[in-house]
């Protein structure tokens, strides 16, 4: 383990075969990010996005037997966190 000061460990490469429409999903998220602020974001940059928001949500692996449950279950997180955000705030 390294002394890096924000405690993260040393990143781990990991391979991912993905379609020709998704790197393309991914490519055009990083270009319009590149053209609309003049920092592209990468593939890598994208993907940890994702994989740090999902770890801020209570999605477990729990009942997953593939992707299509996978996806209903980040899909009905996402509907969750809609919903209370769009809740009245208590004051």
């Amino acid at each position: 383990m390294n002394n890096k000061s924000d405690n993260r460990e040393t990143p781990q490469r990991v391979i991912a075969l993905l379609d020709r429409s998704e790197i393309d999903f991914l490519d055009s998220l990083g270009k319009d990010s590149l053209f609309s602020t003049g920092s592209k974001l990468t593939r890598t940059k994208i993907l940890k996005a994702l994989v740090d928001t999902l770890m801020k949500t209570d999605i477990t692996g729990k009942d997953i037997k593939g992707r299509d449950d996978l996806e209903r279950a980040i899909v009905a997180c996402m509907h969750k966190v809609f919903e209370e955000a769009a809740k009245p705030k208590e004051q």
